[in-house]
């Protein structure tokens, strides 16, 4: 309920239908903002849901929350075999604690890197009680595990964002740019479309070998960390690195011209 409050901005028990794609965002039930957005596009349960609450409570978000997790379920199956036979190492067709535990940690979950979590986490996704987890019970195990892989992931990006400067919405806009230029939904962007993003933005770092700097893997792309750094960078700020009241509603304004492009660029 911790992420649904902090978007009742009213205090109301509901949020604003538009703003169901960033909140499932936080949540953690998909990527980005463009999958999700597709989704919705595509999916008549899902669209019908967002047209028939202008203000949606808990209940309808997890009916929501549902329908993502079936269509998210119909794509994932196949791969999911795959990670599964990768972690049964004695080829048994179940996974043991000590096995999810080496999961867990090549996933960095630092939550589940212990024993006793690793048990608990079992105890919640093992349906049979039998104390080993099966294929069945590994795709339940599995989107947990991938929910608060996410959950985890937008926390640090917002996080990292405030210490840059850049407010919740500013965040928001900035995750959307990404996620429409990274057409090839490989969370990082060349430097062209980053250099795309600058120039929507109307600023520029003199062009990219600037970006250079920011490549600190050297494989002429950046991941949203490093962009969030070039924007940071390329945004005017006063004499003690803040923008200006004037500049972050300027700022604000470009962002949200910015999404709009972008958005007419792709339909």
């Amino acid at each position: 309920h911790d992420g649904f409050r902090a978007f009742d901005k009213n205090g109301q028990g509901t949020v604003c239908a538009e703003d169901v794609p960033d909140l499932i965002l936080e949540l953690g039930f998909d990527k980005n903002l463009k999958s999700i957005q597709e989704k919705i596009d595509n999916d008549e349960v899902l669209s019908k849901l967002l047209e028939d609450h202008e203000l949606v409570d808990f209940a309808v978000l997890m009916q929501i929350a549902q329908r993502l997790r079936e269509i998210n379920d119909g794509t994932m199956v196949e791969d999911l075999r795959r990670i599964f036979d990768m972690y049964d190492l004695d080829n048994n067709g179940t996974i043991s604690e000590g096995e999810i535990l080496k999961l867990m940690r090549d996933l960095g979950l630092e939550e589940w890197r212990d024993i006793n979590e690793v048990t608990r986490l079992i105890d919640e996704c093992d349906t049979d009680g039998n104390g080993v987890i099966d294929f069945d019970e590994f795709q339940l195990l599995f989107k947990t595990v991938s929910e608060l892989q996410q959950r985890q992931q937008r926390e640090m990006e917002r996080q990292y964002s405030e210490g840059l400067g850049f407010d919740d919405a500013e965040l928001r806009e900035l995750r959307e740019i990404f996620a429409m230029l990274d057409t090839e939904q490989a969370n990082c962007l060349s430097f062209p479309e980053v250099t795309r993003a600058l120039d929507l933005l109307g600023h520029s770092l003199g062009g990219e070998e600037a970006l250079l700097l920011y490549d600190t893997e050297k494989l002429g792309r950046l991941d949203f960390k490093s962009f969030l750094q070039v924007m940071r960078d390329a945004v005017p700020r006063d004499e003690r690195g803040a923008l200006t009241p004037g500049g972050k509603k300027s700022l604000a304004k470009r962002m949200s011209l910015a999404v709009e492009h972008i958005r007419g660029s792709i339909s």
